[in-house]
């Protein structure tokens, strides 16, 4: 089977201007092939064969809501052939993208702290205990695998960071 992506549908332009986007499990009878061929339509950016219960799926983009559901209900599911689908809209993430750790513990403690790095991770004074994002912080340095300690220098809250010893 060939593996190589399909792209059907419009201009590039229309994926730099995209606003939604959702990938859809098609469920089908026939030829795959053929039925990604129908798919061919503006919205529906690309399509491929799966093995398994699902036959296809498809990446579709629309500007709103309502055009999204449009191509979903007219150019997908109205296909005689299809024979069920699910749809996974994808969310752009809420967070704003960090260049390193550093930045984003930064942006998390804000002025309620500062960090500096120290022995290949971070050293952070807590300057303000009571508004201090405590959990934020810790769930950031344990999901980037660094190894953690809480002291008190000069009557001040440390909390420092390494990477694992190995």
């Amino acid at each position: 089977m060939d593996e190589t992506p399909r792209l059907i549908g419009g201009s590039d332009s229309f994926s730099r201007n995209k606003h939604l986007t959702a990938f859809v499990l098609i469920k089908t009878e026939g030829d795959v092939e053929e039925i990604i061929k129908k798919l061919r339509c503006d919205g529906i950016r690309e399509a491929y064969p799966l093995a398994g219960e699902y036959q296809i799926i498809a990446r579709v983009e629309a500007q709103t809501e309502k055009s999204m559901e449009s191509i979903l209900k007219h150019k997908i599911r109205d296909l005689d052939s299809i024979k069920g689908t699910i749809t996974l809209n994808v969310h752009e993430p809420s967070h704003i993208p960090y260049r390193d750790l550093e930045s984003r513990i930064e942006r998390i403690i804000g002025e309620t702290g500062v960090v500096k790095p120290k022995y290949g991770g971070y050293e952070v004074q807590v300057m303000n205990e009571a508004v201090f994002p405590w959990s934020a912080l810790f769930n950031v340095l344990l999901e980037s695998s660094m190894e953690v300690w809480v002291t008190r220098k000069d009557g001040m809250i440390v909390i420092s960071s390494k990477p694992p010893s190995f």
